[in-house]
């Protein structure tokens, strides 16, 4: 301004001071309108929180949490080490002191270390929780030695079995340790408030008798009431007028049990039952053996699928999940040992139990990993963990053959036939295995189920299939060759299902009827950007078509094509190298093209623009070149020679009715090829005598031809135009 100096360069600039009076003079227009004032008796209370474009956001409010304790791997690894070392001195300790103390006296004296030791993990779990661990599962080892050992005492086997008081030792001691999960511990600790509960204090520099005209800057995270101006002020620093610190307090929160409690139970009950299965009146020990570890299985599986951790631990699924993990370590090694066991062990009973015991606790398994979620993320586990169960599911359930065909033979007189009865159960099982993998829907009730269970489900199904076919095949009698072929039949079923299911179209999408702008916006998605352009969809012609877009095809289904494509071609082979078949080609040819053929139709009937020849190519070779060559490489056989008569002429005459292209070539070829093959020695046999016929054939053809060459050349034409206007 005039008359002021102006500033030297060497002077710092200093910020406006919009409290001041007279920074910036109030706005007015060049009217005589009189300026713009703020009273401080107008000012109105804050509004709530908003994002903007006046909605109200709701802060969520936290609740103040302890300050969780660290612990470092060094710590653990010394806790493992000793109580490893523990365990082993406890050992020693037991073997040493038997002439010491006596058989009482030592189990008394390992009994009291044991108690002891969780006596001072409990103690010491509200403060040292690391070593409360290492301790409370020192002194669980010593207790579950001392229960080995108080089964035998000889005052005590004289009583009860040995196994059976050493697993009721640890099952109570079991039950003692879950109890302890009860046991409430408080903890008090230095809790820091959640910054909701922040008290915020603010200082701002005002002038004698003006108020601020902006307000007070808003933290995000304090209430939504005005400040009052009595709140005291703090020291606050320039750069940061507005200045937040956190309350400090003592609070008394409750501790979370030790894992160990809940780890020891996973180990524990499977043991304790064991240990009581070993005095079951079996003389044989295998069977006697594999029924404990199922029994055991089943209730380690049990206790994953109805166990509830706290919700408040860091890891509160570990629990659940170990349980599961035990279970199928248990259940994997007796889902193959239990065919040989139930095939010869005595007594039946307790044999033919394991194709019971054995499923079902795959099933409880395999039920708790789709179904229990996951504490922390609300999901469950992931897919790939579920193949296991499901492929000892399916292999287990399918050993339901072995009891049944030793019960059938005791009881009827034609073993083949008993065989047979009990081999049709496998495979029943096998393809509603196969079929469940393949066929059940991806939504619903079924979207628990992952893309690995119903790979691993149609894998094995297949598989087993396909190896009671080889296996029955091979066979000379009518029930194995009624098996195999049921077998087969029903693995072509299911793959010409799935092919029907995926041929299917896809369904569009809805058509949006309103532009996204005009739309109702929900008031959680509203947010501070441009909103995109209008993209309303024109409305479809009326003589329009519809675009056709197939489903997708699955790992499951293209492992089952691939095992029925291989069972056909072995079975062709078999049946053309063998000098004696007891089947002909023809009919694994006939049943594998009618199969294929079934899937091509219906693609050519749900998709109008698609071509005849990749959707019936494969199913017409498979119908009808096998016959061809076993007719050029076999002897003349008259119902092989009716049967490719009549499919070549049937698919001709079908081709050239619905306008396919495909069927009538295919059909034409074939026929002119096998009528050929068939009078071939009659045509020999007459052009060996009267082979100048053929000369006077050749020559009125040509003379024909060139006296109607214009025309004969536009009907070839004409021929060629609508062959190739065919689908």
């Amino acid at each position: 301004m005039p008359g002021q100096p102006y500033p030297s360069y060497s002077e710092t600039p200093q910020p406006p001071n919009f409290a001041e009076t007279g920074s910036f003079p109030p706005y007015s227009a060049t009217t005589d309108a009189p300026p713009i004032t703020h009273a401080p008796s107008q000012q109105e209370p804050y509004p709530p929180f908003t994002n903007g474009l006046g909605v109200p956001i709701i802060l969520p409010s936290t609740q103040p949490e302890p300050e969780q304790p660290r612990h470092s791997s060094v710590q653990i690894l010394l806790l493992i080490l000793g109580v490893a070392l523990v365990t082993i001195a406890v050992l020693a300790f037991a073997l040493v002191a038997y002439s010491t103390l006596g058989d009482i006296g030592r189990a008394a004296a390992i009994g009291g270390i044991g108690l002891l030791s969780l006596g001072i993990g409990v103690a010491l779990t509200a403060r040292l929780r690391a070593t409360a661990e290492g301790l409370a599962w020192a002194g669980l080892a010593a207790l579950t030695i001392d229960a080995i050992l108080i089964g035998h005492i000889p005052v005590v086997v004289l009583r009860v079995p040995q196994g059976t008081a050493s697993g009721l030792i640890i099952v109570l001691i079991t039950a003692f340790a879950l109890g302890l999960r009860l046991i409430r511990t408080p903890f008090h600790t230095s809790v820091r408030k959640s910054e909701s509960d922040t008290q915020t204090v603010q200082t701002t520099s005002v002038s004698a008798g003006f108020p601020a005209q902006n307000p007070p800057a808003r933290n995000a995270f304090t209430q939504h009431s005005p400040i009052p101006e009595s709140t005291t002020p703090v020291p606050s620093t320039q750069d940061n007028p507005v200045q937040s610190f956190a309350v400090t307090e003592s609070s008394a929160q409750p501790v979370l049990p030790l894992r160990a409690y809940t780890l020891y139970a996973t180990f524990s009950l499977p043991f304790a039952l064991i240990l009581l299965m070993t005095d079951l009146p079996v003389v044989d020990s295998g069977l006697r053996n594999t029924v404990a570890v199922a029994a055991g299985a089943l209730v380690t599986a049990l206790d994953a699928a109805f166990l509830k951790p706290s919700r408040h631990s860091r890891h509160a699924d570990f629990e659940w999940v170990a349980s599961a993990i035990v279970s199928m370590a248990l259940l994997a090694p007796i889902s193959f040992t239990m065919y040989s066991v139930m095939s010869s062990a005595e007594p039946f009973p307790p044999a033919a139990s394991l194709c019971v015991l054995v499923p079902a606790a795959w099933a409880v398994v395999l039920v708790t990993l789709h179904v229990r979620v996951l504490t922390h993320t609300g999901k469950t586990v992931h897919p790939l963990f579920c193949a296991i169960p499901t492929a000892g599911l399916v292999w287990t359930c399918a050993s339901v053959s072995v009891p049944l065909s030793r019960g059938l033979e005791a009881v009827m007189a034609d073993q083949n036939l008993a065989r047979m009865c009990a081999y049709l159960a496998t495979v029943l099982v096998s393809a509603i295995a196969m079929a469940a993998g393949c066929l059940l829907p991806r939504s619903g009730a079924f979207r628990r189920i992952g893309e690995p269970a119903r790979t691993t489900a149609s894998i094995i199904g297949a598989f087993l299939l396909m190896v009671l076919t080889f296996s029955e095949f091979g066979r000379r009698d009518v029930p194995a060759f009624i098996t195999a072929m049921t077998a087969f039949m029903l693995m072509l079923a299911v793959c010409a299902a799935t092919g029907v299911l995926a041929a299917k179209p896809r369904l569009d999408e809805p058509e949006e009827t309103t532009s996204k702008f005009n739309a109702p916006i929900p008031v959680s998605t509203i947010e501070l950007r441009p909103q995109p352009t209008s993209h309303v969809q024109a409305p479809r012609p009326q003589g329009a078509q519809s675009t056709y877009r197939s489903r997708y095809i699955y790992a499951s289904a293209l492992f089952a094509y691939c095992f029925a494509i291989f069972t056909a071609v072995v079975l062709m082979l078999w049946t053309l190298s063998d000098h004696h078949p007891y089947i002909s080609v023809d009919v694994i040819a006939i049943i594998t093209g009618s199969a294929a053929l079934i899937v091509g139709a219906y693609r050519l009937h749900v998709n109008t623009q698609a071509r005849s020849w990749p959707a019936l190519w494969a199913p017409l070779a498979l119908l009808m070149v096998p016959s061809l060559l076993a007719s050029q490489l076999e002897p003349v056989n008259f119902p092989r020679m009716l049967a490719l008569l009549t499919i070549s002429l049937v698919t001709l005459l079908l081709g050239a009715l619905l306008g396919l292209q495909a069927p009538l070539i295919y059909g034409a070829v074939v026929l002119t090829i096998h009528i050929l093959t068939v009078i071939w020695p009659w045509l020999a046999e007459f052009s060996r005598h009267y082979w100048w016929v053929w000369l006077l054939i050749g020559g009125i053809i040509l003379i024909v031809t060139a006296a109607r060459y214009e025309a004969s050349l536009k009907s070839m034409r004409n021929i060629a135009a609508r062959i190739s206007d065919l689908r």
